[in-house]
């Protein structure tokens, strides 16, 4: 929220599964599926990703595994996430999206400092990178969820975050052309409702 304690016209938008968007955008399967994942230095490569990147290469797909990457910055009113205690009535921590300083470098996932950098137009100072680079792939066999046919997963082929959410999207279909008090439309919410924490459980954990 960037204007507050001042009365004005808004409107609520929200995203449609981010998370496993996210993942699936940034092929975090990959990484989950690897024998093992190698850890590389990427500090200019990083640099120039930053530079060049905008906000239009966002809708490329190639880009967005691109961000695999944790970077060290010395933060200099770069507008960062920061969990923290937020009022003194606040007896928990959350996150908010702050603008940062620091002599020190502070840790962050590379996507976190390119949000920044969007928003407020300057490049951060960078003092090291590594990128996560997946090295072979276990073996893995189909299954179907719920022992339904109908919701069979392969991930030699299936993205497990895409194709979660596409289940689910295909349920909410259905249960449109069901009474509201059937036993159908109560076994197909039951689904749906537990294919949304499959897929926000994992892609957020990750």
């Amino acid at each position: 929220v960037r204007i507050r304690l001042q009365p004005t016209e808004v409107i609520y938008t929200d995203f449609t599964s981010e998370y496993p968007t996210v993942n699936a955008l940034m092929n975090i399967q990959e990484l989950l599926l690897a024998e093992k994942i190698d850890v590389q230095p990427c500090l200019e490569e990083v640099q120039e990703l930053i530079e060049t990147i905008s906000l239009k290469d966002l809708l490329i797909k190639q880009t967005w595994p691109l961000l695999r990457c944790f970077v060290k910055i010395i933060p200099d009113g770069d507008l960062l996430p920061i969990r923290t205690r937020y009022g003194e009535q606040s007896a928990a921590t959350n996150i908010g999206l702050n603008y940062a300083y620091s002599h020190l470098g502070v840790w962050y996932c590379l996507a976190d400092v390119l949000a920044s950098k969007l928003l407020t137009g300057k490049t951060p100072q960078f003092i090291d990178a590594f990128k996560l680079t997946p090295e072979g792939r276990i073996k893995t066999k189909q299954w179907k969820l719920f022992g339904d046919e109908r919701f069979s997963i392969d991930l030699t082929k299936d993205d497990l975050f895409a194709r979660v959410i596409e289940m689910r999207a295909d349920i909410k279909q259905k249960m449109k052309y069901q009474p509201a008090d059937s036993s159908e439309f109560i076994y197909l919410d039951g689904m749906q409702q537990a294919l949304k924490l499959i897929a926000n459980s994992t892609s957020y954990g990750v």
